[in-house]
Parts: structure tokens; sequence; C-alpha cells
């Protein structure tokens, strides 16, 4: 499939989970990139109900697909984190 950024999955992820925190949460965390990647799928997956009801479900859907294939223990925050994202 030539023409397909196979990343794409991974950058939407990574900017729910950004958007997801609050302003002073992206301060600590300082840069969307500098993220915890353990702490993305726990994040994005917190939005998905609003983004059902967004107008771009196409974001929903690449959640929905990367939680669904998530292990369980992907959809905690791990607990050094859970300070910095609240």
């Amino acid at each position: 499939m030539r023409g397909v950024d196979r990343a794409l999955p991974d950058k939407c992820v990574r900017e729910v989970a950004w958007r997801r925190l609050t302003p002073e949460a992206q301060k600590r965390f300082g840069q969307q990139e500098e993220l915890p990647s353990d702490i993305l799928v726990a994040l994005a997956a917190r939005s998905l109900t609003t983004l059902w009801g967004s107008a771009d479900l196409n974001e929903a859907f690449i959640i929905a697909a990367r939680v669904a294939a998530a292990q369980p223990e992907e959809l905690y925050l791990p607990a050094e984190h859970k300070k910095l994202a609240f």
C-alpha cells in the first residue's frame, strides 16, 4: 500500500493522549513527543467516549482499535505517571 503512513495510528494515539491532559499536566511532561509510551493507550482510552461524539470519527476508530488490541496492563497509568497526568 503505497502512500499509507503506517505510523498514523501511533501518531493519533499520542495526539489524543496529549489532548487528554490538562495544560498544567502538559507543562509537567514538557512536549507531546516526550510523553512516555507506556501511558499513551491509557490516556487515549479515557478519551474514547468523547471521540464518538466528535466530528472526526476516524480518530475514534483508530483509538478503539488500539484499545481493543491493548494488553490489560496498558489500560492503567503507572503510579509514577499518575501525579504528572492528573
